[in-house]
């Protein structure tokens, strides 16, 4: 994956995550990478194409960060990439301090 090419820092993360597929699969995963625009969901494989739901548990004593994504691919053993395709200001935030903060720590 080039990263040279992404709008936005990607970095290594493990965040708890409840996902719903489009009226199908519901079940719980760990997101081990996120950016602003997207992030790697390890858990059970989604379909590519599928529209995914998800609550990104960031602070247990906050809300969770609520996202809508398309599954980009999946990497049997890496996980599942997905595309944010809507974030609330808020879950946007949330996800910029994530990174901002990831980044200060690895820089």
């Amino acid at each position: 994956m080039n990263l040279q090419r992404r709008a936005s820092p990607r970095v290594a993360a493990s965040i708890p995550a409840n996902y719903e597929q489009s009226g199908k699969a519901k079940g719980s995963g760990r997101i081990v990478e996120l950016a602003a625009g997207g992030c790697i969901l390890r858990g059970p494989e989604l379909p590519a194409g599928s529209d995914v739901s998800l609550a990104l548990r960031f602070d247990p004593e906050r809300p969770d960060a609520r996202v809508h994504g398309s599954v980009v691919h999946v990497k049997e053993g890496a996980g599942t990439a997905l595309e944010f395709v809507y974030v609330s200001a808020e879950a946007r935030e949330l996800i910029m301090q994530y990174v901002d903060h990831q980044l200060a720590e690895s820089g």
